[in-house]
C-alpha cells in the first residue's frame, strides 16, 4: 500500500514548553517528505504513518500496525535540546528522525535499496531547499472561460508559514501577478481536501472543498 499520510506527534508525557505544539514545529517538514517522495513508494504496506516521539524507550514496543496504519515510536528524543535549537538546526534534527524512522520502516520490511534511497533523496532535496518548497496545485490552477486572466495556486511549506496556500491572479496586461494568500500565517493543518476543486465563473475564481463548498473565491 503507497504512503499518502506521515504524521509526526510528541508522546503524551514528553516535556514540552509553553508555545508553538510540538506537531506545528514538524507540519511543513512531513508534508515536504511525503510531496517529494515519488507517488506509489510503499515503505511499511500502509498508507499512514505515524511516528510518535517519546524521551526515552518505548514502553510497549516501538511498531506495530494496524488497519493500514502504522505507528513507529522515536526513541530517545531530547526534547530540551529540541527546542532550544534555533530553527534551521531544529528543523535539521527533527528531519533526520523522520528520515532515520522511514528508512528503518523500509528496512524491516525488506523493500529494498530503490526505496532506501527515494527516501533519502527526498530528504536530502528538503535539506538543499533550506526545508521551503514552494508547490504549484495543477489542478486548481485555471485560465478563465474567456482567457483574460490565470489563476496559479501554491502550496507553500516552510518554518516560517508552516502551510500557507497563495493564489496569483495575472492577466494580459503583462503586469506582475496578484497575489493573495487563502490560509492565515502561519498555518499547520493540511488543506488539499479543503482546496479540492476550482472554476471560474463570473469572473471570480472559485475553489471548493470535496463536497462541493466554496472555501476560497478571488475577488
Amino acid at each position: 500500500m503507497k504512503l499518502t499520510m506521515l504524521a509526526i506527534e510528541a508522546a503524551p508525557h514528553a516535556p514540552m514548553p509553553d508555545g508553538v505544539p510540538f506537531r506545528w514545529l514538524a507540519h511543513h517538514l512531513r508534508e515536504g517528505v511525503v510531496a517529494l517522495l515519488p507517488k506509489g513508494l510503499d515503505v511499511d504496506g500502509c498508507a499512514k504513518i505515524q511516528l510518535t516521539c517519546v524521551p526515552g524507550r518505548a514502553q510497549t514496543g516501538q511498531y506495530w500496525q494496524a488497519l493500514g496504519a502504522s505507528e513507529y515510536v522515536v526513541e530517545d528524543v531530547d526534547f530540551g535540546r529540541l527546542h532550544a535549537l534555533p530553527p534551521r538546526a531544529r528543523d535539521t534534527y527533527l528531519l533526520a528522525l523522520v528520515e532515520d524512522a522511514l528508512v528503518d520502516l523500509a528496512r524491516r520490511h525488506h523493500r529494498g535499496d530503490a526505496v532506501e534511497t527515494a527516501i533519502r533523496e527526498a530528504c536530502e532535496t528538503l535539506r538543499r531547499r533550506d526545508f521551503c518548497l514552494a508547490l504549484p496545485v495543477p489542478r486548481l490552477s485555471k485560465t478563465s472561460p474567456d482567457r483574460a486572466a490565470r489563476a496559479r495556486v501554491v502550496r507553500c511549506l516552510n518554518r516560517d508559514v508552516g502551510e500557507a496556500w497563495r493564489v496569483e491572479i495575472t492577466d494580459r496586461s503583462g503586469a506582475a501577478p496578484d497575489v493573495r494568500w487563502m490560509t492565515e500565517r502561519p498555518h499547520h493543518l493540511d488543506m488539499r481536501d479543503v482546496f479540492a476543486r476550482s472554476e471560474w465563473s463570473d469572473g471570480r475564481f472559485l475553489v471548493r472543498n470535496r463536497l462541493g463548498k466554496i472555501t476560497y473565491e478571488h475577488p
